[in-house]
């Protein structure tokens, strides 16, 4: 029985209506998006309460609108751990940092941190979901983990038991996700119990790979790089093509792509410059952004009459045949910086529009950007050194914004124009410091928690984000400037 010990933060728990997660165990196929819609209702909206199990351990956790509770870490790990399966009653379900002691993680190398204590641990039934990079610890020899809980890409690797795991051809399989085949040569044939293929799974030298169809997701990146791949066939199941997946695999020639695909995400097959034909079946209705671009070999595709499709799907030469016609894609790309004329095709089956100066425009209070048909951008935008980040609906974003998996920005409002530009580096917003990631590692721009080093100095930044001043974490004493003293 674990006694509740105090409230972290002083803060008030949102109302969140409804559930936002299914435990369906036999239906993952959506586990990450999942994950991340939990990170978006928990991050910062939610109070860290602690708790104190029969061994002394402490955990933090917080409590989610289904009423299970979600563990972010615990404080004085021991060598040997069991998770909680309830606190004060209620189900743990997902686990973030457990054993992840704080101190200076972003900075030192595992043996360099204190995770070493841990060398097992157990998992309780309870336990859906294990997050990204979860258990890192060095010396971490035992794990008891469920049949049914989803493990995520990064979760206990480099562990002597994660390496335990690798089969005979070098793959990574827990619980029916393939979290890793590295270095792979040669045909491969993906095990017939793999349910999903983790985000950027696949590295190695092999020239074909066989998916089994029951294979239901398959991750972003994941077979990105391979540059030896000559034939992929993606199985009837599979409802996208996520961003990246089969990026530069340059010897690309044959892809099958299955009439359950829905959409083709963004740069999926970028960079496959051998690829010469590509079938899109009738139930594809999105190609998103850079799909196919620098596809140098790919010449005439013919497109469903409902397709959608994204900017810079296709490169510029390449002929684009819908609805029995045939278009030059960069006759409708809306890259071109010359002004649409209103006798170009309705490409997307759009009705032509005005044509406008393509670039910046105010709408009353909000900024703008504008394509030369019209249309809106959205998502983020680089212009010069600064970048920028639209809506869906097109208006330019200001001030914080979650872009969900944990990913916070800041865009800074300029007091000239009121663009607002994302903000990295320290930054003072409304009476607090906040830090976001300077770093051009692509992550640029996110919002920094935990410890950072800065400047010659320690310090340390609480889940919201606001810098933590006069008080003590894990034991260190940070002073009225946030800097830790030793």
């Amino acid at each position: 029985m674990i006694k509740h010990n105090k409230f972290i933060l002083g803060l008030l728990a949102l109302a969140i209506s409804t559930s936002v997660i299914s435990y369906n165990t036999t239906v993952r196929a959506n586990a990450e998006e999942t994950m991340q819609l939990y990170h978006i209702l928990t991050d910062d909206r939610l109070p860290i309460h602690e708790a104190i199990d029969k061994n002394g351990i402490t955990w933090e956790y917080k409590e989610l609108s289904d009423g299970t509770l979600f563990i972010v870490r615990a404080k004085n790990a021991q060598a040997h751990m069991e998770v909680p399966s309830q606190i004060n009653g209620k189900n743990v379900s997902i686990i973030s940092d457990v054993p992840q002691y704080p101190e200076f993680k972003d900075y030192l190398s595992a043996d360099e941190r204190k995770d070493h204590v841990i060398q097992s641990v157990i998992i309780p039934s309870t336990v859906k979901f294990i997050e990204s990079g979860a258990f890192a610890c060095v010396n971490l020899t035992d794990v008891q983990l469920p049949t049914t809980t989803w493990v995520g890409k990064g979760a206990f690797m480099s562990t002597p038991w994660y390496e335990k795991q690798r089969d005979s051809k070098g793959l990574i399989i827990i619980n029916g996700r393939l979290l890793d085949a590295e270095n792979q040569s040669g045909d491969i044939t993906i095990p017939s119990n793999v349910k999903e293929i983790a985000e950027g799974a696949f590295s190695g030298n092999m020239t074909s790979v066989t998916i089994p169809t029951g294979v239901i997701d398959i991750g972003e990146n994941a077979f990105s790089n391979c540059s030896n791949i000559k034939s992929i066939v993606i199985p009837n199941g599979i409802t996208e093509i996520k961003p990246g997946t089969f990026s530069r695999c340059y010897k690309l020639e044959d892809v099958t792509i299955p009439n359950s695909v829905t959409k083709i995400g963004k740069e999926a097959f970028s960079n496959c410059s051998k690829l010469e034909n590509i079938t899109i079946p009738d139930s594809v209705t999105e190609i998103d952004e850079g799909a196919f671009s620098y596809c140098s070999s790919l010449k005439k595709v013919k497109i469903p009459n409902n397709t959608q499709l994204g900017f810079d799907a296709f490169d510029d030469e390449v002929t684009i045949i819908k609805n029995g016609v045939s278009y030059n894609f960069k006759d409708i790309n809306k890259k071109s910086s010359n002004t649409a004329q209103t006798t170009t095709p309705a490409i997307n089956n759009v009705p032509q529009k005005a044509t406008v100066q393509q670039g910046w425009h105010k709408d009353g209070n909000y900024w703008n950007w504008l394509w030369s048909d019209g249309s809106k951008r959205n998502g983020w935008y680089n212009e010069g050194e600064n970048w920028y980040y639209f809506y869906g609906n097109g208006q330019m974003a200001t001030g914080f914004i979650d872009l969900g998996g944990g990913f916070k920005y800041y865009l800074k409002p300029n007091s000239g124009d009121g663009k607002a530009v994302m903000a990295i580096g320290g930054e003072y917003i409304a009476g607090d410091w906040y830090y976001f990631n300077s770093a051009s590692n692509g992550y640029k721009g996110a919002m920094k928690r935990g410890w950072i080093y800065d400047g010659g100095n320690w310090y340390y930044f609480y889940s919201s984000g606001q810098m933590a001043h006069n008080t003590t974490i894990d034991g260190y004493y940070v002073n009225s400037s946030g800097a830790w003293v030793s």
